[in-house]
């Protein structure tokens, strides 16, 4: 598929509402963010935006990003544009600025921010028509000027990386809970309404020849002495997968106590991180297509497994888990919440009742996303489904070894999940 670079048009209009009334845009350079193939659910432009102030001719740049919906008509479909636009723009527009406000009220300064600034959007250049079309468009700032950036996703994050992304995930987590109990028609009006209503994933059409993932998913734990005790288990639950492939996307209503507004896609890629001598410093969320009512303790599940490197689940899973939740109890706090049952006790029960679907789902991911090579110049390719075992990195293969290990010694590997 050709990289011709899709057109913007009519980007003097799209932000004539956020750049000062004196100013113009005298020039516009677009060029593509990411490699083709790189992503499915969406197109990811850089767009330096260059402003003349009408006054004195001088000029300044404006560093944006454009996202656009999928180039290719079925991931358009897979990603169900129709849907996931509208609910990206209002995370953005009604979302976050409801959450800031209701964190204000409580005298907090240091409101959530753990997402980029939205520019602008539209859905399409049409008058009075709610349809996306293929001029839909969200403008974010640019976070790479800043010096943000995505880390490897092939190796994961380390301790400290683990812990700034743990610490904003459970503001996302615990200030719409905080909302949702102090205020819940607030809640229910401007966060609870654009949640997105999530379809099951139809199975791929003309699947090509060669392994089912979980082929090679039981392969890999047939290898593993780790796995050895508990591969009846393991049998088992592939097998379930197998025969019941949207199993793994299946949407369970979350305990009540802990509904709250869930990212939905919570892995290594939708985040990126400043750094400074190596180190990171501060810590940004992206890509809300997804957000939906759901229990925390998925994305949070989702997360470690599927973007932490081996020896940081090995060694430090047990402290993650009490780093994020001592996070999540402290701001329910500073909100007024009674945190009684939210205790670490409930906290670890509630994370037991979908720590073997969530884990398996975050395994499979990273064996086919977010492990899978890039395809330079296929823009509009499938995710690879059929991977042979010795095309899977021996860190993942041991890291699925350990899970498995982690939650047989735990009497967790049961079938009917």
């Amino acid at each position: 598929m050709s990289d011709t670079i899709p057109e913007i048009k009519k980007i003097d209009e799209l932000v004539e509402h956020v750049i000062e009334s004196d100013k113009k845009v005298k020039d516009v350079e677009v060029s593509r963010l990411t490699s083709p193939g790189e992503n499915y659910g969406s197109c990811m432009l850089k767009v330096d935006i260059t402003l003349e102030r009408k006054s004195d001719s001088s000029t300044e740049l404006l560093h944006t990003v454009a996202k656009l919906i999928p180039e290719v008509e079925f991931l358009r479909e897979a990603f169900q544009v129709q849907k996931t636009v509208k609910t990206e723009i209002a995370f953005y527009d009604k979302v976050v600025p409801s959450l800031q406000d209701f964190q204000r009220e409580y005298g907090i300064a240091n409101v959530i921010d753990c997402f980029p600034k939205l520019y602008a959007s539209r859905l399409n250049l049409k008058e009075d028509s709610d349809e996306v079309d293929e001029d839909a468009v969200l403008l974010f700032e640019n976070l790479s000027v800043k010096g943000f950036k995505n880390i490897n996703r092939i190796e994961g994050f380390d301790l400290e990386g683990a812990k700034i992304v743990l610490k904003d995930l459970a503001g996302l987590h615990a200030v719409p809970l905080a909302l949702r109990l102090q205020k819940p028609h607030v809640y229910e009006e401007n966060v609870k309404k654009f949640f997105h209503a999530r379809e099951l994933p139809q199975p791929p059409k003309n699947e090509p020849d060669g392994p089912k993932p979980e082929d090679t998913f039981l392969e890999i734990c047939k290898d593993s002495e780790e796995c050895a005790p508990y591969m009846t288990e393991v049998d088992k639950i592939l097998t379930y997968f197998k025969e019941h492939p949207q199993a793994l996307h299946k949407t369970i209503p979350p305990n009540k106590i802990w509904a709250t507004l869930s990212h939905g896609d919570m892995w290594v890629n939708n985040t990126m991180q400043r750094f400074e001598e190596g180190k990171i410093l501060e810590n940004k969320f992206v890509d809300f297509q997804l957000y939906t009512s759901d229990t925390p303790v998925k994305d949070l599940l989702f997360f470690l497994w599927s973007s932490c490197q081996l020896g940081v689940l090995q060694g430090h899973l047990e402290d993650l888990l009490k780093y994020y939740h001592a996070s999540f109890i402290k701001i329910l706090e500073e909100l007024g919440c009674n945190v009684t049952p939210y205790s670490y006790e409930k906290f670890i029960l509630e994370a037991e009742q979908v720590a073997v679907r969530t884990t398996f789902r975050a395994l499979f991911f990273s064996m086919f996303v977010v492990q899978a090579k890039k395809r330079e110049g296929d823009i509009g390719h499938r995710p690879e489904l059929n991977v042979k075992k010795e095309d899977v990195n021996p860190l993942l293969q041991k890291k699925i070894a350990y899970a498995i290990s982690y939650y047989g010694k735990k009497n967790l590997l049961k079938v009917d999940l």
